[in-house]
């Protein structure tokens, strides 16, 4: 394996690009680390088509077993090869075993479903879902643990209220009683039950205080907790829905003879790109530079604004400890599978060249499979940034910058690069200068890097564990 990381970074065509992409990453991060509304792609496709990219999409969902996007997030692909349907799967972490065994399983059940009477069918589908509460009892029991603390607090804070923003709420206090389970509770009972209950009255009553603006009233202050109960009843409910739908779309699967022969077979996971070290360019003034070709009053600007914020938070140290090995980088698994098929020419099935995935797209990924010249169907997409996103490592890429892989990714590269420069450009333009208020609450907050990471999880902003409520604003990288 070639040590890129003592190669002379300005004089490497490779690294330089990479010093590019964590400068933009980390900047924009620094500043906001989620970019606007959630990108959803419209599916215009057949109904043949949306079946079938919806039964990739829930086996994907089933798969990511444990929570945290660092390991588990699964993507999911189909080829067609000699009349055999093979499904390729990739996740972050690398794919463990008894995923590939859990898939397999599924599919073996879902073989006979339109065989099946609808009795028999509902029988087929709680089976999977038993067997979903089974293998990713290691997600499902922190969800439990998140609703059952938010449940009580939201409990408490009704029995407490009074005036006309609670009048008509009461019955939301038995009803969130419901949701303090036990530590012994049955994951399989707690999923069904979740799934009923947004069927009840009281869902409807979470919804409304959950869409409360934070206008200032007590009840407003309160509406993220309401949000995220919906959120944990919803993952929750899922262990339901999503068992019913595949079985559902295995019917029309089964129709066309596509399960009748396939197998299942792991992605490779391969090493990404490491982030450079930092050297005598890695400053505020030459970073700027490096994303913005304007040098006249507007430059002056934003770089008055780093400056202001560098005494504020910190952007130069936490900029070197991100150069200096404090990120961990990793090919997000729908890159893998991307790369695989792409790298490996192989054809996917029905020449619909879909991933799925079992967790919306960061904004590198969304643009990584905007501009590959694969030209995949594009990816939904929450629009977080994380920092240890990476390509595929290009071992030869600092001694043969002719070579097709590195032209290739450095054409892709330089298209992804300037967007998230746009990206971060805004963020900073947006944050505008420190006010006395984020002074005070820098002198009474100390950042330490002891114990603490880059998350790459399902959060993408500070979160407090113990009520799984999201916090605004961008976290210190350590």
């Amino acid at each position: 394996m070639v040590n890129l990381r003592t190669t002379s970074p300005r004089f490497s065509k490779y690294q330089s690009i990479l010093f590019r992409l964590w400068e933009a990453l980390v900047l924009a991060y620094l500043f906001r680390p989620v970019q606007g509304l959630p990108q959803v792609r419209y599916d215009f496709a057949t109904s043949h088509v949306t079946t079938r990219r919806g039964f990739l999409q829930n086996l994907a969902y089933l798969c990511d077993y444990k929570r945290g996007g660092g390991t588990t997030t699964t993507s999911i692909a189909a080829e067609m090869s000699d009349g055999e349907l093979r499904l390729w799967v990739s996740s972050n972490g690398g794919v463990a075993h008894e995923c590939l065994d859990f898939l397999t399983g599924i599919l073996h059940m879902l073989r006979g479903a339109n065989n099946m009477d609808i009795g028999q069918q509902a029988v087929m589908a709680l089976s999977i879902t038993r067997r979903y509460t089974e293998f990713a009892s290691p997600r499902l029991t922190h969800y439990v643990k998140r609703l059952s603390a938010l449940a009580g607090r939201c409990k408490t804070h009704l029995q407490a209220g009074v005036g006309a923003d609670y009048h008509g709420m009461q019955p939301l206090v038995p009803w969130l009683g419901q949701f303090q389970f036990g530590r012994d509770t049955d994951l399989y009972e707690v999923c069904r039950f979740a799934y009923d209950a947004q069927h009840d009255p009281q869902a409807h009553m979470l919804e409304h205080l959950a869409s409360r603006p934070d206008d200032g009233t007590s009840i407003g202050a309160m509406s993220r907790y309401f949000q995220a109960i919906s959120r944990m009843i919803g993952r929750l409910a899922s262990g339901v829905r999503v068992p019913a739908e595949l079985v559902r779309d295995a019917c029309q699967f089964n129709q066309m003879a596509m399960l009748n022969s396939y197998r299942v077979s792991a992605v490779e996971c391969p090493l990404p790109a490491w982030v450079p070290r930092a050297d005598e360019l890695t400053d505020l003034k030459s970073i700027l530079g490096r994303m913005i070709n304007d040098r006249g009053p507007r430059f002056d600007q934003l770089y008055g604004r780093l400056v202001a914020w560098d005494e504020i938070i910190g952007l130069k140290e936490q900029i070197d400890w991100s150069f200096d090995g404090g990120i961990t980088t990793c090919v997000h698994a729908e890159v893998q599978m991307l790369e695989h098929f792409y790298r490996n020419d192989l054809r996917f099935a029905w020449d619909d060249k879909y991933v799925a995935c079992s967790k919306p797209a960061c904004l590198a990924c969304r643009l990584y499979f905007q501009h590959h010249p694969a030209r995949p169907v594009w990816l939904d997409s929450h629009d977080r940034i994380y920092v240890n996103w990476a390509p595929v490592l290009l071992a030869k890429g600092t001694r043969h910058p002719n070579h097709p892989l590195f032209q290739e990714e450095r054409r892709l590269l330089d298209r992804i690069i300037p967007e998230i420069c746009r990206v971060a450009i805004h963020s900073i333009e947006m944050w505008g200068l420190p006010s006395s208020n984020h002074m005070q609450r820098q002198e009474s907050t100390t950042y330490t890097r002891e114990g603490q990471g880059l998350r790459c999880d399902d959060q993408a902003s500070t979160v407090d564990e113990s009520e799984g409520v999201e916090t605004g604003g961008g976290a210190p990288l350590y």
